[in-house]
């Protein structure tokens, strides 16, 4: 496992060539940002809103592939030009955090954002659901490094998860009807992430009710 992680740091290295370690310093940037921001949030809400963070830089053969794509259209792009060779992933627990965690963002001087795809509220055909921030990070030597940020809940990055296993599956049959049912699993998940909610404030609102209770009048 650590001579494969080594190899793909060293693929990537030759790859990017000096961009690479503006990509690194980026990853770090955000990564210092996110704990910043989960002590920040803990203290206001009583809570930290944030499951879990996941971090990389784009391999070779992930970047040459979506180059390959976006460049047949005539105008040719480089990795520079994109927002995904830096990736972030902040998974929640709730869809109200989600938008919370882009609130907080939104505040810092450290990042400027680029773009904004709300695929929560507006999913994609697919099911998709999630959050996208193309943004611009401040490194520590004052660089300004193109990275991407995706929020998501629990539930949001299970279904996008396995989705993305399914789709490279090759020669599936019925893969119009595979489709549906990955978009009806999506649905259903998110009618849960809703009631999840609902379920939260609930409690929320029967402890306060029983705390005015027994609070001497």
């Amino acid at each position: 496992m650590a001579a494969q992680e080594f190899n793909i740091k060293t693929a990537s290295r030759l790859y990017y060539g000096g961009y690479y370690d503006r990509l690194v310093e980026a990853k770090e940037s955000l990564e210092l940002l996110f704990g910043e921001m989960e002590y920040d949030l803990l203290n206001k809400q009583g809570r930290n809103p944030i499951e879990y963070i996941k971090a990389r830089i784009k391999t070779p053969a992930s970047m040459e592939e979506k180059l390959g794509r976006l460049n047949k259209g005539g105008l040719r792009l480089g990795a520079q030009d994109l927002f995904d060779g830096c990736g972030t992933r902040l998974v929640c627990t709730f869809i109200d955090d989600c938008y919370a965690i882009k609130d907080w963002l939104a505040t810092r001087p450290d990042l400027l954002f680029v773009a904004e795809k709300d695929y929560i509220r507006h999913p994609k055909a697919s099911g998709y659901r999630s959050y996208h921030l193309q943004v611009r990070v401040r490194t520590d030597i004052g660089q300004w490094v193109n990275a991407e940020i995706q929020i998501r809940t629990i539930a949001m990055d299970c279904w996008a998860t396995l989705e993305h296993h399914l789709r490279y599956k090759k020669h599936l049959l019925n893969e119009s009807m595979m489709a549906s049912e990955l978009q009806r699993c999506a649905d259903e998940l998110a009618s849960t992430d809703i009631n999840l909610m609902i379920i939260r404030d609930r409690i929320v609102y029967d402890k306060e009710e029983a705390s005015d209770e027994n609070t001497p009048g």
